[in-house]
């Protein structure tokens, strides 16, 4: 990982967080204390995911909401700065184990990091990633009735096994990318979001330096029911010394809402089976993974 650019990346994103100049966050803290806070909109957490299977949404785990204060004859609305934090645990082929913590920090900025390995579940050695994942992502524009939601973004988790000669994962990590959201309710308790955008990863040692194009959608058929999927075209991983077979990688999953703040997600990646024979072993085969996702209110 090239981290003069994870830095200056990361840097670049701060300044502009800090220097935006808010109207809205000028009245939060200048506003009194608020004595009737919303509650949390899981809504919100079924309806706009951070993460479809693999790809980035432009979706953060912070928002405004406008919530009453105030006595009864005197009521008034106030911005509320509501964040969240996501935990979530990824179970994958060969013993995988990859964990994950990301939480929203202010209005547009969102900040994660991971780490895991495989055999960290079963026999044989535990072999853990070579460094720890991070994810970074601000919001340029928020999602209206008319306009998509679009962010910018780095993230250097890649998913599946890590390739240490190759320095890169299985799937590689985005790096940096542009996304855009967009949901459309269709009742009360159902409704789309699509999702697409470009991104550039780090992981070229390859020698397959292209830009690459994702795009995916959500389904929510049933209150706490969400139908997922994603295809991630991999122009940066078909040449060269590549593990895509040029047919790009397609994925889908269900998840289901346990509970307010308790999910699980069931996923079936590379649909279309887009691997090559490493070693003696198609990577990456068609396989099964398991998420199990916690969110909890900071506010």
């Amino acid at each position: 990982m090239k981290i003069s650019i994870v830095a200056q990346i990361i840097v670049l994103m701060l300044l502009i967080q800090f220097t935006a100049s808010s109207d809205v966050f000028a009245q939060f803290w200048k506003s009194e204390t608020i004595t009737e806070y919303a509650s949390s909109d899981t809504n919100t957490r079924k309806t706009k995911p951070i993460t479809l299977i693999d790809n980035p949404t432009a979706n953060i785990l912070s928002r405004v909401d406008y919530v009453e204060t105030g006595t009864l004859f005197n009521k008034r609305k106030v911005p509320v700065l509501m964040r969240e934090v996501q935990f979530e645990i990824r179970l994958y082929n060969d013993g995988g184990v990859l964990g994950a913590i990301t939480a929203g920090l202010m209005e547009k900025l969102m900040f994660g990091i991971s780490y895991g390995g495989r055999n960290l579940l079963g026999q044989g050695k535990a072999l853990v990633n070579d460094a720890p994942g991070v994810n970074l992502r601000y919001v340029l524009y928020n999602e209206t009735d008319t306009r998509p939601a679009i962010a910018l973004g780095f993230d250097s988790q890649g998913y599946g096994i890590y390739f240490s000669n190759l320095k890169r994962y299985q799937i590689k990590s985005k790096g940096i990318f542009l996304t855009t959201s967009k949901n459309l309710d269709v009742t009360k308790d159902s409704g789309i979001g699509l999702h697409g955008g470009i991104n550039y990863s780090l992981e070229d040692r390859d020698n397959d330096k292209d830009l690459n194009f994702f795009c995916g959608a959500t389904v929510r058929v049933e209150k706490n029911l969400i139908l997922l999927w994603e295809y991630d075209f991999a122009t940066n991983d078909n040449e060269g010394k590549a593990l895509g077979a040029g047919k790009g990688y397609m994925n889908a999953a269900i998840k289901a809402f346990i509970s307010k703040r308790f999910a699980l997600e069931f996923d079936i990646k590379n649909l279309l089976k887009n691997n090559k024979e490493v070693e003696g072993v198609l990577v990456p085969a068609l396989n099964r993974e398991l998420k199990i996702i916690y969110y909890e209110q900071l506010n």
